[in-house]
């Protein structure tokens, strides 16, 4: 009685782990009957094919130098005058540092948003990875694991650039991190187009990257809401009682853009701010600004004016020029009563006037002087 026993695998590690680098073998088992004429192997169910690295003899494999591309299932395959058998698949995992694979496109978000990232890192299936980060505004954030994603929050211009991740596994860590950019990138090239008096939409050209934005239509005075939706779609507002309307697209708690709209149905009563255009010498001025006005309006009131400020100039020259003489006069006689010096007192010791006092009184200011100083104005 002849009968056909099908392969078994048994798989002999120089280690509970195999690193990269490191030499491993395999052995396949046969129980046949007649003895099978081939045994060959599989690798991720293709055949072996040729490989400087990999060493069959008999019923064994040996792999040099094993690498991580390495890793995967084997089979042996046994035929026999009877049939052919396979045996059951073993699984050979390779150990390795963690390493950065290749940098991936920069990832597009508008400001106000929020990214999930995880670090761009090659590592064993089976081994525990820890990541350290530095986000683009420079905060660090202690060991997650690999599988775990990092919520990036987007509020500012600083939260944008390159996002740095350090890997380390049971073997190590690699020499250099691992990078991965976030861009900014926003809707632009928007307009409003009104539909009806209480139906608007914003649309933008350039839609930017995917994120929930909002629209929100208020007064532009007031503030008050008219209606909130999504960029573009039709916006339900409630009729706006003043005549422009703001739009605002905002991401999160940003405001990315704002436009300002004239609302249908209501007149204008925005005007724009009248120039002043410069007088030219030899023709009157086109158009009078308000201030011009008021400037002539004051020069006006100025010129009737003066006759009156002339006489009061001059009534108030001639009360100080009467003061300071009487002043003087005063101490004169109050000299005379205990001094008997004829020059200064007269003959009959009645207060003369002094020739500085003479020259005071003939220098003294009139009306008519200071009208005529004035009148030079």
């Amino acid at each position: 009685m002849c009968c056909s026993d099908p392969p078994v695998l048994t798989a002999e590690l120089s280690s509970s782990e195999v690193e990269e680098g490191k030499d491993v073998s395999l052995h396949c088992k046969v129980r046949s009957n007649p003895w099978p004429r081939s045994v060959y192997w599989t690798f991720n169910d293709q055949p072996l094919g040729r490989d400087p690295n990999a060493m069959a003899n008999n019923q064994s494999l040996v792999l040099l130098r094993v690498g991580r591309e390495r890793a995967g299932r084997y089979s042996c395959i046994a035929e026999n005058s009877e049939g052919s058998g396979r045996s059951t698949p073993v699984r050979l995992s390779v150990k390795f540092v963690p390493t950065c694979g290749a940098r991936p496109a920069a990832i597009p978000a508008p400001r106000g948003g929020k990214v999930a990232v995880k670090c761009p890192v090659l590592a064993s299936e089976d081994d525990k990875v820890l990541v350290r980060w530095t986000l683009p505004n420079g905060t660090r954030i202690a060991a997650v694991n690999l599988d775990s994603p990092v919520l990036i929050k987007l509020s500012s211009p600083n939260d944008f650039g390159d996002a740095v991740c350090w890997p380390e596994g049971r073997l190590g860590k690699p020499d250099k991190p691992c990078r991965l950019g976030i861009v900014q990138r926003e809707p632009s090239d928007c307009a409003v187009r009104w539909i009806q008096d209480n139906s608007a939409v914003l649309k933008c050209s350039s839609p930017g990257a995917q994120a929930d934005y909002v629209v929100v239509a208020s007064e532009k005075r007031s503030g008050k809401i008219l209606g909130n939706g999504s960029l573009g779609q039709n916006l339900r507002l409630t009729r706006s009682t003043e005549d422009v309307v703001a739009f605002e697209l905002r991401s999160g708690e940003v405001t990315i853009l704002r436009i300002e709209t004239s609302a249908p149905g209501i007149p204008s009563t925005t005007s724009a701010p009248r120039t002043t255009p410069t007088p030219s010498w030899g023709g009157p001025t086109a158009v009078m600004g308000a201030g011009s006005a008021a400037a002539a309006a004051a020069a006006a009131a100025v010129v009737s004016l003066r006759p009156l400020l002339c006489w009061l100039a001059g009534g108030l020259a001639v009360l100080i020029g009467f003061t300071t003489i009487t002043i003087a006069v005063l101490r004169a006689r109050g000299r005379c009563s205990d001094d008997s010096d004829e020059k200064r007192c007269g003959r009959h010791g009645a207060p003369g006037v002094d020739p500085s006092r003479a020259e005071l009184l003939e220098s003294r200011p009139t009306t008519a002087t200071v009208c005529r100083g004035v009148s030079r104005f």
